[in-house]
């Protein structure tokens, strides 16, 4: 049976068309597959001309380059790993540390090789671990609830469990004496322990929670907690008849004390919330209390070392006290710091080098070197002062913290501490206009909001001219609730924002009428029109008019269909064009010369949440869940570009060429990202740069804006103090970041 003319031509012509199609399929996959992806091949310096040549694919002609000075290594600390992240003690014994690992076990880590340290062995363990300590082949680990828990260590690659034993009371921390072992049992005192015949010798009653003990010869140093919550009490006992203890002094202190050491015929306590704390005891029964002539303060552990004395700080500055002196007491003659390892855990030392446990890391440094010092921070923290964010005017900066806040004087591109203002309850909110500042409390156990009222004077000093109780605002305390615009106070509720007359500073007055009836996570004004984040409602614009309510001029809702997943956490505005910080979606431009109509122009994903933005000398900085900075190009906010990454911070203050940046353990001053200007090469294959003359010595990350739509690190230049520059890390490409 044959087929008709006409079925067969139209079945070729449709057999040639699913060809045709599935050749250009293949052939759109192939284009794609081997679609040049934006690169960097090369980067060399010419220091003859002092120019910087970028090679690479798709480069474009408007790119910039932007040099971000990197902070430098520690090059004192030698190894660092991020495999232990629960480390609550080390002890080291012959060429071995061991680590106390709370969410692991006992882990033993051969320093044959201190720059390579390798495994051995572990034991997993599943109880709660809080202390540790060695004698020959055993291991005595303090397991709170658990008890006593000794350990055969003769093989450290078969570690095996012996004995464990309970008593009556959780055992807290544990050390040796002899052939005895010190066991400090919670609300108990001090037992002592004899392994070998699985017997309490005695007891020694001392009332209060015991967290720490250590042994010096027959001198024992028990701390416990004294009544109030953050009172302790060092109590010295001699134990040179195990029998008959003797109870020789006790010494109360106002602190909260986390660990102490006896080096010599001196008393150290370690004291987080305070200064160092330290008594001579060569009498042992009247401790006499000392001062180092250089404060040292939120201390968390210490260690004995042939050096001196190490003391870790809460924030993770190691430093190294010399106490080899003649003089009765010794002056404490030399302090040094090793850098910062964030977070100090737990403290070991083994020949010149120190073991330190932070909250992430093991980091072992070698105490013969140099010691590196953070020159760029200048103004340090304690632990109690977690820095949140800085506000500033013409004259002033403020680094508003958890429980106070510090002022600063801005003369030229420098800031002069002036002073510290304590308060009463955490900060919610604060403000700052010329001469009058307003700062939000909030007390978590009541539940009150206060607004505190003070004035800055002609010298800069601040005093305080009134307070009100505002707990009927609802006020939220995480969204940074408060703002100044033309004599008005703007107060974040959970439910509004309440507008408050500035006419009188010292007694602020509630204006109903000109209330805005929407709760925002952040609030902007600009041209007497109101940008309100409201989250996941999106963005509302009010027009502002005193002494009537505000007109709502456009809402822009951030639909699931329109919008997936953004939440509207900050806003800002320059010149016409709103940038709103949204979360895991990045930033949004909208044109908002006409208000009543906002356009949206670009969104902008940066692989991080964004919660708050910041404009200067019209530069968008946005800041990440991480606390990390980046910066958005604007030039043109139909297209968006993130230009680099300032690291991480809590927030910094751009000021001149110099950069103030608030971190956990202070304020650092670093210069600030040196933009180099655009290329006039006419090859888009190469870029030339400039490289600044005014550039400090150091590390710098270098950032590419502009390159397609990929943009930032490409590696790291150098620049020695003979300002020559060199190119330190090969390049990477952009695809891969």
């Amino acid at each position: 049976m044959s087929v008709p003319r006409a079925g067969a031509r139209k079945f070729l012509f449709l057999l040639t068309g699913y060809f045709i199609l599935l050749g250009g399929l293949i052939w759109g996959i192939c284009r794609l597959n081997d679609a040049p992806r934006p690169r960097i091949d090369s980067i060399r310096v010419d220091n003859t001309t002092h120019q910087l040549q970028i090679s690479g694919s798709a480069l474009n002609l408007q790119s910039t380059a932007s040099l971000v000075l990197k902070n430098r290594d520690n090059e004192a600390t030698i190894f660092t790993t991020e495999f232990w992240p629960s480390v609550n003690d080390i002890q080291c014994q012959d060429n071995l540390a061991w680590l106390l690992c709370n969410q692991t076990g006992l882990v033993a880590l051969n320093l044959s090789n201190p720059s390579d340290p390798q495994f051995e062995g572990i034991l997993h363990l599943s109880q709660k671990l809080w202390k540790l300590t060695l004698r020959n082949d055993r291991a005595y680990i303090a397991c709170g609830r658990d008890g006593l828990l000794i350990c055969d260590i003769s093989d450290p690659k078969q570690i095996r469990i012996v004995t464990q034993k309970q008593f009556s009371s959780p055992i807290m921390a544990i050390e040796t004496a002899g052939e005895l072992i010190l066991l400090s049992a919670f609300q108990k005192g001090v037992y002592l322990y004899d392994p070998a015949t699985d017997t309490i010798v005695k007891e020694i009653p001392f009332a209060g929670r015991q967290t720490v003990i250590k042994k010096k010869g027959t001198l024992i140093a028990c701390v416990g907690k004294a009544g109030a919550a953050s009172s302790s009490e060092i109590a010295l006992i001699d134990i040179g008849d195990p029998q008959r203890p003797r109870l020789l002094s006790r010494t109360p202190l106002n602190e909260i004390i986390t660990d102490i050491l006896i080096d010599r015929h001196l008393l150290f306590a370690a004291c987080p919330q305070g200064a160092l704390a330290i008594w001579d005891i060569s009498d042992p029964a009247h401790p006499a209390e000392r001062h180092l002539s250089t404060p040292l303060v939120n201390v968390s552990n210490l260690t004995n070392n042939p050096q001196g004395v190490l003391a870790l700080t809460e924030n993770g500055d190691l430093y190294l006290l010399n106490t080899d002196s003649a003089s009765r007491p010794p002056a404490l003659n030399g302090i040094k710091q090793f850098g910062t390892l964030r977070g100090g855990r737990a403290l070991a030392s083994h020949d010149h080098f120190a073991l330190v446990s932070t909250i992430k890391a093991i980091s072992i440094i070698d105490l013969s070197r140099t010691e590196h010092i953070d020159k760029t921070r200048i103004f340090p923290y304690g632990t109690s002062h977690y820095v949140c964010s800085w506000h500033e005017t013409r004259n002033y900066a403020i680094a508003r913290e958890k429980l106070a806040f510090k002022l600063f004087a801005k003369r030229g591109e420098k800031l002069v501490f002036i002073e510290e203002t304590a308060l009463p309850a955490i900060t919610a909110g604060l403000a700052l206009s010329d001469d009058d500042l307003y700062v939000l409390t909030y007390r978590s156990s009541s539940k009150q909001n206060i607004l505190h009222c003070f004035k800055i004077n002609e010298k800069g000093h601040v005093t305080k001219i009134g307070e009100h109780d505002i707990t009927d605002l609802k006020a939220d305390p995480t969204k940074h609730g408060l703002l100044i615009h033309d004599q008005r106070l703007y107060i974040n509720s959970s439910r509004d924002v309440r507008v408050f007359s500035l006419e009188t500073p010292a007694a602020p007055r509630e204006l109903p009428d000109e209330k805005i009836p929407t709760m925002a996570r952040r609030t902007h004004i600009c041209d007497d029109r109101a940008y309100l984040a409201a989250g996941k409602e999106g963005i509302r614009i009010y027009q502002l008019t005193r002494g009537s309510a505000p007109q709502l001029l456009s809402h822009v809702p951030f639909a699931s269909h329109f919008f997936n997943g953004a939440q509207a956490l900050d806003v800002a505005c320059n010149d016409g064009i709103l940038y709103v910080a949204c979360g895991v979606r990045g930033v949004l431009s909208l044109d908002v010369h006409d208000p009543a109509q906002p356009k949206i122009l670009d969104s902008f994903e940066i692989d991080e949440s964004i919660n708050e933005l910041s404009i200067t000398e019209n530069r968008l900085f946005c800041r990440a869940n991480s606390q990390s900075i980046y910066e958005v190009d604007i030039s043109n906010p139909a297209r968006l570009h993130k230009v680099l990454r300032l690291g991480i911070m809590e927030d910094f203050l751009l000021l001149g060429e110099e950069l103030y940046c608030l971190k956990r353990d202070g304020i650092h001053q670093l210069p600030a990202p040196l933009k180099l200007p655009r290329t006039s090469s006419a090859n888009s294959r190469q870029l030339a740069f400039e490289l600044p003359e005014n550039a400090r010595p150091g590390s710098y990350e270098l950032f590419i804006n502009r390159l397609e739509k990929k943009c930032g690190y490409v590696g790291d230049l150098t620049c020695t103090a003979g300002k020559e520059w060199t190119f330190v890390v090969p390049a990477k490409t952009m695809a891969e970041q």
